[in-house]
């Protein structure tokens, strides 16, 4: 089994990334038992932003300064650590090939993703959705740039215009560089189920002082 992650969460094709991120490959076999203990087989390619006429790929040496990888253990997954820094504006490709103790193949396909670094800071709000919802109503934030929303203050309200629900940052700890998810359940504060009807959101987000 191989898993990605970067900055902690998986992601999705041409997402922003931030300039200094965290690539987490782990490798495990699906008998515990087996561990795999060294680098054989793993390669982990980068290609840096390009025109078509000159992309490279680049082959990430996991022996580099910025590379740490850790043997897999009775409880841990053999890890590596990947953490370019101070990546500059536009589109990489990330590929990484994986086999196991045994030697084999985490898959006939690499696993392959583009992701984007952009230090302009920008958001970008979807409609809610869907619309109309039964359990629970979607807000997709997307954030580029180099830091995050200093203050998040999301509020509910009715068709008269009554408060019934507000969120802020603290209520949202995984927020990230990146497509985020707001969700709201149609509930109140303390959790009860609102009656059903036309509801209106305001969202207001402080980025670098704006």
């Amino acid at each position: 089994v191989l898993d990605v992650t970067v900055d902690g969460r998986h992601l999705l094709n041409g997402d922003f990334v931030s300039s200094n991120p965290l690539i987490k490959t782990q490798i495990w076999d699906e008998n515990i038992y087996i561990l795999k203990t060294n680098t054989a087989g793993v390669r982990v390619f980068l290609t840096y932003p390009c025109s078509e006429a000159t992309c490279q790929v680049a082959r990430i040496l996991l022996t580099q300064s910025d590379v740490i990888w850790h043997p897999a253990t009775d409880t841990s997954p053999f890890t590596v650590e990947f953490t370019p820094g101070n990546l500059a504006d536009g589109e990489y490709k990330l590929r990484i090939e994986a086999v196991d103790a045994r030697g084999n193949s985490s898959g006939v396909v690499s696993y392959e993703i583009t992701f984007q670094v952009n230090s302009e800071p920008t958001l970008v709000i979807s409609d809610p959705y869907p619309n109309p919802f039964t359990d629970a109503a979607y807000v997709k934030l997307v954030i580029s740039g180099s830091n995050l929303p200093e203050k998040l203050e999301w509020r509910i309200i009715n068709s008269n215009g009554q408060l019934q629900s507000q969120f802020e940052a603290e209520d949202f700890q995984d927020l990230h560089i990146g497509t985020n998810e707001l969700a709201w359940k149609g509930t109140d504060p303390n959790g009860n189920l609102l009656p059903g009807g036309m509801y209106i959101y305001t969202l207001k987000l402080t980025l670098e002082g704006k």
